[in-house]
């Protein structure tokens, strides 16, 4: 059986796979600090990069068979490399208002939109691979399962000045 919660319907392995590193479904924990870090930052907390944080702050899973090694659930990995400025870049190539930073790791930064559309940018702006759910990137995080993601195009073309 599969959860079905605001971030879309995470699959029975991803739940299995998730649970073994520790996380437990209905998980739900306190993100003042990650919040607070956010604004001092100047990123906007959007409600599915908020739904993200309550479910998975905090949390590490190592994925080596999925799409990338490993991936962090705390906002100072996340922001390591991208900054306020360059969230109107971001917000053309994604085709949405407000993508906030909520995780990150193997050199990449996971970003939730408060449509529910998520992506997961390279840090040097070599790829950014977007999905309509948290749920569905998920899959590709954690399985190499792209099916229901898309690349955006362009994105090397993109990189703001550092």
């Amino acid at each position: 059986m599969s959860e079905k919660n605001k971030l879309g319907t995470f699959s029975v392995r991803a739940i299995e796979t998730l649970s073994l590193q520790g996380w437990e479904t209905g998980r739900h924990v306190s993100i003042e600090a990650y919040q607070d870090e956010l604004t001092t930052h100047g990123f906007l907390l959007n409600d599915v990069a908020r739904q993200i944080l309550e479910s998975f702050a905090g949390c590490s899973f190592a994925v080596p068979e999925g799409g990338i090694a490993w991936i962090v659930f705390n906002i100072t990995q996340a922001r390591h490399t991208f900054k306020p400025t360059h969230v109107p870049v971001l917000e053309v190539l994604l085709e949405e208002e407000g993508p906030c930073p909520a995780g990150g790791g193997a050199g990449h930064i996971l970003f939730a939109c408060p449509s529910g559309k998520v992506a997961l940018l390279q840090e040097q702006w070599f790829s950014l691979l977007a999905a309509d759910s948290f749920a569905d990137l998920l899959e590709a995080i954690l399985f190499k399962d792209l099916r229901h993601c898309h690349e955006v195009p362009n994105v090397e073309e993109c990189c703001p000045d550092w």
